[in-house]
């Protein structure tokens, strides 16, 4: 009996993530995601979307998803993440200040900037 193409795609999949898994290759995924996310908030505000749940849903996922991995790449991911730390913590502070913003502004207040 054949595979279906589903399950053969994930199994191939569940294969190499078997072959490369570690808590450090965890975090760094964590990582992308999360920038990911704010990235995603990041182009909407600038295409003034103004899909403000969704910004902030994306803003808050993100920063969270780098709040929980960016302690483990400070203590297992060695010189070569250095940069991904830096700017997570850069983008994380950068999303809770937009966050702050957001509801500022959709509560009809003006800008503090």
């Amino acid at each position: 009996m054949s595979m279906s193409p589903k399950t053969e795609l994930a199994e191939l999949v569940d294969d190499h993530l078997s072959q490369h898994a570690s808590l450090t290759t965890a975090a760094l995924g964590t990582a992308a995601v999360g920038l990911s996310s704010i990235g995603a908030a990041y182009a909407d505000a600038q295409q003034k979307r103004g899909n403000w749940g969704a910004m902030i849903g994306n803003l808050r996922s993100g920063a969270d998803a780098l709040d929980s991995a960016l302690p483990i790449l400070k203590q297992s991911g060695g010189p070569g993440v250095a940069s991904v730390i830096e700017m997570g913590e850069r983008e994380a502070r950068f999303a809770r200040l937009l966050i702050e913003e957001i509801e500022r502004l959709t509560a009809g207040e003006s800008t503090a900037v």
